[in-house]
């Protein structure tokens, strides 16, 4: 539940994080750390289309429910960002904060996320997810 919270805001970073964010091909990159051990980065690009930039809290907002996690607090004043986040489904609760800067260009968040397992007990997460705009989305062949 929770890593998968934070796996998607990795995801979604790109399109979720600013609300100035810039179409085009984004490349974020995930560092995760559990309990004090580091996991495995996680690097992804993604073409951030002209519509999905303009209603970025609603896509984040949505995707989350699905993990049944929700937004408790957005602040972005630019270039500012603070995300609270509760979750709460069969595998157990967790909150976090994520706070970092943001441009039409590029971002920088950092933050944790409390969890209590329903078999593992307590857990933290921290997490600094970044990403930046590396060109325009790559457009598909025709044949």
């Amino acid at each position: 539940m929770i890593k998968t919270a934070f796996l998607t805001l990795l995801l979604l970073s790109s399109t979720t994080l600013a609300q100035t964010v810039q179409p085009g091909q984004w490349k974020d990159e995930a560092i995760l750390v559990m309990n004090g051990r580091p996991l495995p980065t996680a690097v992804v690009e993604s073409c951030v289309t002209p519509s999905m930039a303009k209603d970025i809290k609603s896509r984040l907002t949505s995707s989350l429910q699905n993990q049944g996690c929700s937004i408790q607090d957005w602040k972005f004043n630019t270039p500012n960002l603070v995300v609270k986040i509760s979750c709460k489904n069969e595998q157990g609760t967790g909150q976090g904060i994520m706070k970092g800067t943001v441009n039409s260009t590029s971002y920088k968040v950092a933050g944790n996320l409390k969890v209590n397992h329903q078999t593992a007990g307590q857990i933290v997460f921290n997490a600094t997810y970044q990403g930046k705009l590396i060109g325009n989305c790559a457009t598909k062949a025709s044949k």
